[in-house]
């Protein structure tokens, strides 16, 4: 979870009997001592006025810039699994995030949805609409091919209850090699490579997106 997150901070006082924590030898920590510390500690710290606390390097301008030029193409999971949560809180304290996090998430917002629907689109290839119950069996149809989705590669989606199969279809182009072209339920390389770069939060939302959609394809089949 976001506060188990470590955060860069410095030391604003000498802190007697805490020197193992820098793993030297010395019985007190220093003041000035930067240490990474999980942000549940950090933020009593903190609020304490013990130590500073530095901007993690997942919100550093670097990649700010990257997010700026193209917040899709930005993997964020490698950054922090909750970026968006660790962000807010560190927010809390510093009032100097919440524009980047609202812009970002605004940014990738639409592609998450969009993502959603091409899946669920998916599931019903597998399945058939008219058979269509709204939920996707996660057992049934797993993908061999070699492409993004195909075979094991799936397994972070299907946690959120999107199926097997569904990830397997849309993963597979036309000629069935798993290569993301040919057919229109296709998923291309970009897709998936932005939906294994989600945080936890856009993960939630993709699982909620897809399961509305899931549900509304079921009661329009439902009335026909």
């Amino acid at each position: 979870m976001a506060d188990s997150q470590r955060v860069p901070c410095t030391f604003n006082l000498c802190v007697p009997g805490l020197g193992h924590l820098s793993g030297g030898n010395e019985h007190d920590l220093k003041e000035g001592t930067r240490l990474e510390l999980p942000f549940w500690f950090a933020e009593m710290m903190v609020m304490h006025d013990l130590v500073t606390m530095q901007l993690p390097k997942p919100y550093a301008q670097r990649v700010k810039a990257a997010l700026d030029a193209e917040a899709t193409s930005v993997n964020l999971r490698n950054l922090c699994n909750w970026w968006y949560a660790l962000g807010l809180r560190i927010d809390s304290l510093s009032n100097n995030l919440a524009e980047s996090l609202s812009k970002t998430y605004l940014a990738r917002l639409a592609r998450v949805y969009s993502s959603a629907q091409h899946l669920s689109s998916a599931s019903l290839s597998v399945f058939g609409e008219s058979n269509f119950s709204g939920g996707v069996s996660s057992g049934g149809g797993g993908g061999s091919g070699d492409g993004p989705a195909g075979g094991g590669g799936g397994g972070a989606l299907e946690k959120l209850g999107i199926g097997r199969a569904a990830i397997a279809t849309a993963g597979t182009g036309a000629n069935g090699s798993g290569g993301g072209s040919g057919g229109g339920g296709s998923m291309s390389a970009e897709m998936s490579e932005f939906l294994h770069g989600l945080d936890e939060s856009e993960k939630l939302l993709l699982r909620d997106a897809n399961i509305s959609n899931n549900i509304s394809r079921a009661y329009l089949a439902g009335r026909r």
